[in-house]
């Protein structure tokens, strides 16, 4: 697990989210996230924290996905980059998370030399 809900609600901008909402965006923010890294390698990277928790901090804040609001002649305007509301993941952050499960280490094969019990050692 990413973060838990007590961690969402001392994050900046989501004090006083009701549980139920802070679990919905949670568990929509993990599922974007693990849907490009695996789960253990999310799980392990401070970076990966750090992107889930703005994400969902970012849906609450700002649910519509507004870039600006106007208050007279009601206007709003939505970024192009992400053209977005709900959770979503910049392409900044979805870059970050791709390096991320790009640098892994990876499980590497060696080849052992068999001895031949028929054949003499040279």
């Amino acid at each position: 697990m990413l973060f838990t809900l007590d961690e969402l609600a001392s994050y900046p901008g989501t004090e006083g989210i009701p549980p139920a909402t802070a679990e919905l965006l949670r568990d929509l923010t993990f599922g974007l996230i693990y849907e490009l890294v695996p789960a253990e390698v999310a799980e392990a990277s401070t970076l990966a924290r750090s992107i889930a928790l703005e994400a969902t901090a970012r849906a609450y804040r700002n649910p519509n996905g507004y870039a600006s609001e106007t208050v007279d002649d009601y206007t709003y305007r939505r970024p192009t980059v992400t053209a977005s509301s709900g959770v979503y993941l910049t392409p900044d952050e979805r870059s970050q998370l791709l390096a991320l499960s790009a640098t892994t280490a990876r499980p590497r094969v060696r080849s052992v030399r068999l001895r031949s019990w028929s054949v003499p050692d040279l």
